[in-house]
């Protein structure tokens, strides 16, 4: 009998986690806290990909942070090139705070976000849960172009829409 309920139980679990992968990897903060993703227990998880205390960093010298800035460049320029092929356009410039959650292979467990405008630029819901849609799009195949023997993180403030 107790066979059968750790096997209905690890049913259960895996069906759990399938729902909550089919919901996405890109979130609002606030979302992802709502989901039981608390954004400081995964800081300390992930490790910061660059800091100027290297102790608490993945990538310590000189080589391997500039090999880690521009990767999270590139994956800035080709979300907004994804962007503008999927016809996803701006009204005005839009500050955006983003932490981006790695995975050791360059996989992107979560990717998490705050608009930053005030009215009147402030982010509708539509362009959100459509922002939303293609980065959990985009994160389907995108493979960062760095990897490191621990998870890591990379975070920071950005303006979508600029020329």
């Amino acid at each position: 009998m107790k066979v059968i309920h750790v096997i209905v139980l690890t049913f259960v679990v895996i069906i759990i986690g399938c729902k909550e992968n089919d919901k996405g990897k890109a979130m609002t903060i606030l979302e992802a806290e709502g989901r039981g993703i608390m954004f400081d227990s995964l800081s300390l998880v992930y490790k910061s990909a660059v800091s100027i205390d290297t102790v608490n960093s993945v990538f310590k010298n000189e080589t391997d942070k500039e090999k880690a800035i521009i990767a999270y460049q590139n994956l800035l320029v080709d979300f907004g090139k994804f962007l503008k092929k999927n016809n996803f356009k701006w009204p005005f410039a839009t500050t955006c705070f983003q932490k981006v959650f790695f995975r050791e292979d360059g996989n992107i467990d979560y990717f998490l976000f705050n608009f930053l405008g005030e009215p009147p630029y402030e982010v509708s819901a539509d362009q959100e849960t459509r922002f939303k849609e293609l980065m959990n799009e985009f994160i389907k195949s995108y493979k960062y172009s760095i990897t490191a023997n621990m998870k890591f993180a990379q975070c920071g403030t950005v303006v979508y829409g600029m020329k």
